[in-house]
């Protein structure tokens, strides 16, 4: 675990609930923003079958909490949810977290290969921006959403970027749409 971006670690055990003994266990990259974490582990039984559970927390790991697939939300219905932080917590919300931390890294690191992967029109979407930074100049990034901008399928957000060589805040802006259960990247943009 982490509290001042990256630059030193401790070392943190997490259990899974004991309802997920029996699978074997694969932990997924981390996501962190702040005091939140979430940690996504892959289950599988000894049928193949596999299912994710994201284990999340809000204040440095102290604590943990599990949301699964049945998260007890039904993401097919046409509202959208209640509160900015019932969307979070939720694993659609977490998929949703996972999919824009993974794209603002690949953007930083210009690795379009990636970038591409996670775009709805690769061919048509893909922008460069004339910057000589990477994933590794940015002091900290925040993800920002309004509740407003939470909509069933779609979500605008933003994240909020300090580089380690500025006083300035950066953003880049992200419109997502969840496309055969992937969240995707309808357009994105850069602003200071």
């Amino acid at each position: 675990m982490t509290r001042d971006g990256g630059r030193t670690w401790s070392k943190l055990h997490i259990d899974i609930p004991e309802e997920y003994s029996g699978y074997n266990k694969t932990a997924l990259s981390p996501l962190f923003d702040g005091t939140n974490v979430i940690v996504p582990f892959r289950l599988s039984d000894d049928n193949g079958q596999t299912k994710t559970v994201y284990l999340t927390s809000s204040d440095y790991g102290e604590t943990w909490k599990c949301a699964n697939d049945q998260s007890g939300l039904d993401l097919d219905k046409d509202a959208a949810y209640q509160s900015k932080q019932e969307f979070l917590d939720s694993s659609d919300g977490h998929a949703f977290q996972i999919a824009a931390y993974k794209f603002a890294k690949a953007f930083f690191n210009k690795d379009t290969d990636i970038l591409k992967s996670y775009l709805t029109d690769p061919d048509n979407t893909l922008k460069e921006y004339p910057f000589d930074y990477g994933f590794n100049d940015v002091e900290f990034m925040i993800l920002k959403l309004s509740p407003g901008a939470i909509r069933k399928d779609s979500v605008t957000a933003e994240y909020e970027f300090k580089l380690n060589s500025e006083d300035s805040y950066t953003y880049l802006y992200l419109d997502m749409i969840k496309m055969k259960d992937q969240w995707k990247i309808e357009s994105y943009g850069l602003e200071k």
